[in-house]
Parts: C-alpha cells; sequence; structure tokens
C-alpha cells in the first residue's frame, strides 16, 4: 500500500476485510484519472509487490475498476459499533 500511496495519481488507499474472519482482503485504490489507474497497473513496482505476496495469497488477486458516481437526495446512514457487532443507524 505504501508505494502507491507515493505513485502519481493516487487520492487514497483503503484496505477492507470480510468481518467476522478476515478470510477476504480487499486494496481499495481511489485514483484521480483512470489514466493514472493504468500507469500503476503496468508499472514494474505494482508487479513485483505482486510477486512478492504470491506466498500470503491464498488464491489470484482479482482486479475490478470501478466508476464513481455521485447519487443525489440520498439520506446520510452511520455505521456503529454495539458489543462487537455492526449495526445501521
Amino acid at each position: 500500500m505504501s508505494y502507491a500511496k507515493t505513485f502519481h495519481g493516487i487520492s487514497k488507499v483503503e484496505c477492507i476485510e470480510m468481518l467476522p474472519d478476515r478470510l477476504v482482503v480487499a486494496l481499495v485504490y481511489e485514483w484521480k484519472t483512470i489514466e493514472d489507474w493504468k500507469s500503476w497497473e503496468m508499472s514494474k513496482i505494482r508487479k513485483q509487490i505482486l510477486e512478492n505476496a504470491q506466498h500470503l495469497l491464498l488464491d489470484k488477486p482479482h482486479v475490478t475498476v470501478y466508476k464513481e458516481e455521485p447519487l443525489f437526495g440520498w439520506t446520510y446512514t452511520s455505521l456503529k459499533e454495539r458489543s462487537g457487532s455492526l449495526s445501521v443507524a
């Protein structure tokens, strides 16, 4: 993750884990442009990171690209943690 944070065009990087067992972990990258993402995708440093991480992975990494579209008129919801479980408020 730290290499991507210094790469041109990166806006943010987040690591999310499936709860409760954390068997699925995802890195979510936000890029300023699709061209910035494509540059990262083809970079030697990204390929080297994936190669070095192979021994940690149970499956081949999956890459999916999404475009964010703002939704107008939706109400704000937040997650509150109560005794180890999440609830929507």
